[in-house]
């Protein structure tokens, strides 16, 4: 082998380690890309179950045992909670329900 043969030889061979580290690097992106995908997909997973695990079936179970299991009567001492019908204090199932201190000091200054 002739020096210029050499010297292309060794130039085709910086080219070929070169091309190889650019291509690792970019391996290296790709999975890193991937792995973050893969968590993202991991936690929408999650999210999903937790949303169908609180549906309309389980809440209203929810609220219709704590009526059964903690008592008679249902106090509710909670003003900003009482302002919708939407929220779950509402649809408490239970015999009797009651306003406590601070609700009936609001219930006063709105009078």
């Amino acid at each position: 082998m002739n020096p210029a043969e050499k010297k292309k030889w060794e130039e085709e061979q910086k080219k070929k380690e070169e091309e190889s580290k650019e291509g690792a690097a970019e391996r290296i992106r790709q999975a890193e890309i991937e792995a973050e995908q893969a968590r993202l997909r991991e936690e929408a997973r999650k999210q999903r179950e937790i949303d169908d695990y609180f549906d309309y079936k389980t809440t209203y179970n929810y609220l219709h045992r704590i009526g059964k299991q903690f008592g008679h009567i249902y106090v509710n001492d909670a003003p900003l909670a009482s302002l919708t019908s939407s929220n779950s204090v509402a649809e408490i199932k239970c015999s009797r329900k009651v306003m406590g201190i601070a609700m009936t000091e609001e219930i006063r200054k709105l009078a």
